[in-house]
C-alpha cells in the first residue's frame, strides 16, 4: 500500500463583521476552536464599536457532525491523523486570507489577532511562520506549541494570555507552565486569569483592543 498527496483547490467559508470604512481603526483575525462554526463565534465580537473594528472569521477547512450523522456541525483546524499536510494547508490558508483580506488595508490601522482554544496554536503556527506586522495577539483558553517556542518570531507582537479557572481543557496548572516558558525564553506577555471554563467571556472582548 503506498500513500499519494495531491494539491486541489476548495472552498473556504469566511464570515466577517463590521464594515472596511475610512473610520476603521483596527483589523482583526479571529480563529474559532475545535467543533466551532464561525458564523457563531463572530458573534462573540459584537460588542466592539464596529465602526472602529473590522472582524474577520475564517472557518477551519474541515466539518464534521458533532454527534452521529445529523444534527449539530462543527469544523476542526486539524486532527491527529495526516497532521503536516493539515497544518500546512491551514497555514497556507490564512496566508492567503492575509494577502487577501488584510494586508492591502493595513495602512494606518492595527491588525489584531485572536485565537481560542485550538484556534491559539493554529494562529501562532501561521503566525510565526509569516511573521505578519501584528500588533497584537490575543491567546485564549489555548497554548502555544513547542516547535513555535523553540523558535519564536514574534517578540516585537504584543502578547496577551487568558486562561480560566476552571478550565478542564487547559488547566491553571497548564497555563502556569506556558507562563514559565515565556519568561524562560524572555517572551514579553501579559497575563489574565478569568473565573469561567474553557469559553470567551464577551464582556471582556470590547477591552482587548486596549493597548
Amino acid at each position: 500500500m503506498q500513500t499519494h498527496h495531491i494539491e486541489i483547490k476548495k472552498t473556504a467559508r469566511i464570515i466577517t463583521l463590521g464594515s472596511l470604512t475610512e473610520k476603521t481603526e483596527n483589523i482583526w483575525l479571529v480563529l474559532h476552536g475545535y467543533g466551532m462554526l464561525s458564523e457563531y463565534f463572530i458573534q462573540k465580537f459584537s460588542e466592539l464599536d464596529l465602526e472602529k473594528n473590522y472582524i474577520i472569521a475564517p472557518e477551519a477547512l474541515s466539518k464534521f457532525y458533532q454527534n452521529g450523522f445529523t444534527g449539530r456541525i462543527g469544523a476542526t483546524w486539524m486532527t491527529s491523523e495526516d497532521r503536516e499536510n493539515e497544518i500546512k494547508d491551514y497555514i497556507n490558508y490564512l496566508e492567503t486570507i492575509f494577502q487577501k483580506m488584510i494586508h492591502p488595508h493595513l495602512s494606518n490601522r492595527k491588525f489584531i489577532c485572536f485565537g481560542f482554544s485550538q484556534g491559539v496554536s493554529t494562529l501562532f503556527r501561521w503566525a510565526n511562520q509569516n511573521v505578519p506586522p501584528i500588533h497584537q495577539i490575543i491567546a485564549w483558553a489555548g497554548t502555544i506549541p513547542k516547535e513555535v517556542l523553540d523558535q519564536y518570531q514574534l517578540k516585537s507582537t504584543a502578547l496577551k494570555i487568558y486562561y480560566g479557572n476552571e478550565d478542564p481543557l487547559i488547566t491553571v496548572e497548564q497555563a502556569q507552565q506556558l507562563l514559565k516558558v515565556l519568561k524562560e525564553k524572555n517572551i514579553p506577555f501579559e497575563s489574565f486569569e478569568y473565573k469561567g471554563q474553557n469559553s470567551v467571556i464577551c464582556s471582556i472582548i470590547p477591552q482587548l483592543n486596549e493597548f
